[in-house]
């Protein structure tokens, strides 16, 4: 069976930057299994949604203005676990980053990177020197990895005690008249002094800016998957079944432009 391309007229969607081309493939013959390299770029797909994913989650909760102090709180305390979770999820993109930059050297295709266009290859060489091996002992990387160890809730008593000390006298808890509606914000403000204090990131201009560099390196990493995978498609054209445009509204889907 041939590629079908669809026919109407190309670039209805792309003025408003909402353009996007839905690919439907045989999954066997363009990402074979038994391709380690493929294998690394399937995980590291994977990674790319799910920062994506938790991104535009943090963006919305930034975007809620509550009218009691109550919801304000709620607010606050969502937005800190996204962020928690995100930079912990921007560690294991690292991690399978260097699986598949691994998988090229291991099968001797590291100059399929040089065929790549010019910004893809920026983006490859830019993640090469964000995630070098030992990142996770090093600056932001060190950050990142203490956070991804610590998402689940007070691994560390020694830790949880030290906090416990730094507390203001007085705490809020919020039993709601619903289940949804309650909140243990005493140990949101927990979790900031444990986790986010001492890795310079209790506070929201230091959150904004790591999540601004998170933003950074999800983009380097689009560029990057985008365009390889892209290249398996040319590389496996029958592997192709169905090209159609269609476009997303990031107002509709995320409430916002981006």
């Amino acid at each position: 069976m041939g590629t079908h391309v669809d026919q109407r007229p190309r670039g209805q969607w792309a003025e408003s930057g909402r353009e996007v081309t839905r690919y439907r493939i045989r999954v066997g013959e363009l990402f074979p299994s038994t391709d380690p390299v493929i294998l690394g770029l399937l995980r590291l797909m994977a990674a790319v949604n799910d920062l994506r994913t938790l991104q535009q989650l943090w963006l919305l909760a930034q975007s809620r203005l509550g009218k009691s102090e109550s919801e304000k709180d709620i607010i606050r305390a969502e937005s800190i676990y996204l962020f928690r979770l995100t930079c912990a999820t921007l560690y294991e993109a690292g991690l399978a980053f260097q699986s598949f930059r691994d998988a090229l050297a291991r099968a001797g295709r590291n100059e399929r990177i040089s065929t790549l266009p010019p910004d893809a290859q920026e983006a490859f060489h830019t993640l090469e020197n964000l995630f070098q091996d030992g990142f996770e002992r090093r600056g932001w990387g060190n950050v990142l990895c203490q956070l991804r160890n610590s998402i689940f809730h007070f691994p560390n008593e020694k830790l949880v005690r030290l906090a416990i000390s730094m507390l203001p006298e007085t705490g809020i808890i919020m039993i709601g008249e619903i289940a949804a509606v309650s909140r243990y914000l005493l140990v949101d403000e927990l979790q900031v002094q444990v986790l986010l204090r001492p890795l310079k990131a209790g506070d929201a201009s230091e959150q904004l800016e790591m999540i601004r560099t998170v933003a950074e390196t999800m983009g380097f990493l689009t560029k990057l998957v985008n365009e390889v995978v892209v290249r398996c498609g040319r590389d496996a054209k029958s592997a192709i079944i169905e090209e159609q445009e269609d476009g997303v509204d990031p107002v509709l889907m995320w409430g916002r432009k981006l």
